[in-house]
């Protein structure tokens, strides 16, 4: 499906705790579900930034998502406000604009096929990328070569040498 409603709590991570942290998590879905038109829980992302370790109080996570509920706000403002409020030790808020979202999304699709899954996508931007990188450094047959002539390789013949010590 797709995603109906995002709750996001700063200042306690919900991470390393359990069963009861995975409950809070599920109760807190189903909670801004019920509040929405046609809200599925499943659909609601449910997520926590700060103190890795503790319990939230999911009474604080129900009272602040029914207020929030009331001022619902959409648009690039709204997700620029939302990735500020979440923001704990963070110097700038971790939110891709549109359009550069965009401009990846378009570069991806150059080398994408119908078939092709983002994966392999990423998979042949990596190459390609690597490939790149290959391209410009020397080449090894060139720079050995290139030394040879100025006399910088020193070469030795074993087959030469035992023949020296058996005399």
């Amino acid at each position: 499906g797709k995603a109906q409603a995002i709750v996001v709590n700063s200042g306690i991570a919900n991470a390393c705790t359990g069963e009861e942290g995975l409950a809070i998590c599920r109760k807190t879905g189903e909670a801004v579900a019920s509040m929405m038109d046609g809200g599925i829980p499943e659909n609601v992302l449910v997520g926590s930034t700060g103190v890795i370790g503790m319990q939230i109080d999911a009474e604080k996570i129900m009272t602040g998502a029914k207020a929030l509920m009331e001022k619902k706000a959409y648009g690039i403002e709204a997700g620029t406000e939302a990735s500020k409020a979440i923001m704990t030790t963070d110097t700038h808020n971790k939110q891709i604009a549109v359009e550069m979202k965009k401009d990846l999304e378009k570069k991806l699709q150059e080398f994408a096929t119908l078939n092709d899954n983002l994966e392999e996508v990423s998979e042949n931007r990596e190459q390609i990328e690597i490939s790149r990188y290959y391209e410009k450094l020397p080449k090894p047959v060139l720079i050995a070569t290139q030394e040879y002539i100025e006399g910088k390789v020193m070469y030795r013949n074993p087959a030469k040498e035992k023949a020296k010590l058996d005399f």
